[in-house]
């Protein structure tokens, strides 16, 4: 199964890098394209998508890696390797945009941070984190509403 539930210490970082990567928008509606749901939203997203691209990097072995803050569009996700799409609605499928890098691959990731979880000791950890699926973005075939379907995306067991 291509699923990793985050450790405390790592939803920690996850919640520093979503905050990291809002801070230069804060206070600043018209500075961001997305703000229509505000501040501590976006901070929140940010977050839930950083424990998307650690929980994927632990799938792979990397062991080390952390989110990146501040590099939108200049390196992959995981550097080297892949972008990392979250989607918060687990049937509306990929999101994919005319800005998105053709040669990339993209890893579709569900679950994680956005569930609200009771946490229980000794480890505290909350749902697990999904990857779905992936594509090269020259394979993709987006719909009316900006999406790849997930039944497009080739298995995760390809990934290689």
């Amino acid at each position: 199964m291509y699923s990793y539930a985050l450790t405390y210490a790592e939803e920690a970082l996850c919640a520093h890098t979503g905050y990291m990567r809002q801070r230069k928008f804060l206070n600043k509606p018209y500075k961001n394209v997305n703000y229509v749901e505000g501040d501590v939203y976006e901070m929140w997203q940010h977050s839930v998508c950083a424990g998307a691209e650690l929980a994927f990097a632990r799938i792979l072995g990397f062991n080390d890696f952390k989110p990146s803050v501040d590099t939108f569009k200049s390196q992959f996700d995981i550097d080297g390797v892949c972008e990392i799409r979250y989607s918060f609605n687990n049937n509306l499928g990929m999101r994919f945009t005319k800005r998105d890098n053709l040669e990339a691959r993209y890893v579709l990731m569900l679950n994680g941070l956005r569930h609200r979880t009771r946490r229980t000791p000794p480890d505290f950890q909350g749902e697990p984190y999904t990857a779905v699926g992936w594509i090269y973005g020259y394979e993709v075939s987006v719909t009316d509403n900006g999406r790849v379907d997930q039944m497009y995306l080739r298995p995760m067991r390809e990934f290689n």
